[in-house]
């Protein structure tokens, strides 16, 4: 799909929020588990957007392998191509709860901390964001129907006052 104009960026950008729709109702129904089970259904949807019977894809997406995960603080990552030129994103994705931040180390550093601290290694280039999904049962206000997701120059900007987010 070429990927070169407004409208075909607006498309585009609607049919992944629709995928995230469609993993955020299976998320509150119990149908994905985890953070990892629902970074899979995702990033699996944007490969295949009309399932394995269509061999239609919009983008190049996946889990990390756990030692690049831990090495960049992202869960997954997404490509897209357009002739020769390329978009890549990567993400870290959280469950929002009421204990989702824990302390790692010594001295005691926040866990999502560190994943933020990683990410700043990461090549300006390329597009890094918090995916922030949940069951609508923290009473915090987030989208309603899919994930919320923040830049990471926004979360890499906050203060907080807290070691733990």
């Amino acid at each position: 799909m070429l990927i070169n104009t407004p409208r075909h960026i607006q498309a585009l950008s609607n049919l992944i929020y629709e995928i995230d729709v469609i993993c955020r109702e299976d998320f509150k129904n119990n149908r994905i588990v985890t953070e990892r089970d629902y970074v899979s259904n995702f990033l699996n949807y944007i490969n295949r957007p009309f399932g394995p019977f269509l061999n239609i894809s919009f983008a190049y997406a996946q889990t990390l392998p756990i030692n690049l995960e831990q090495r960049l603080g992202c869960d997954g990552i997404i490509v897209f191509s357009n002739n020769n030129e390329y978009k890549i994103g990567l993400f870290e994705a959280k469950v929002v709860k009421k204990y989702w931040d824990s302390s790692v180390g010594t001295p005691r550093v926040s866990r999502f901390q560190r994943q933020i601290n990683k990410q700043a290694l990461i090549n300006p280039d390329i597009a890094v964001w918090e995916m922030f999904m949940n069951k609508n049962t923290t009473g915090l206000v987030f989208d309603l129907q899919a994930s919320t997701c923040v830049k990471f120059i926004t979360t890499q900007s906050y203060i907080k006052s807290n070691p733990l987010w």
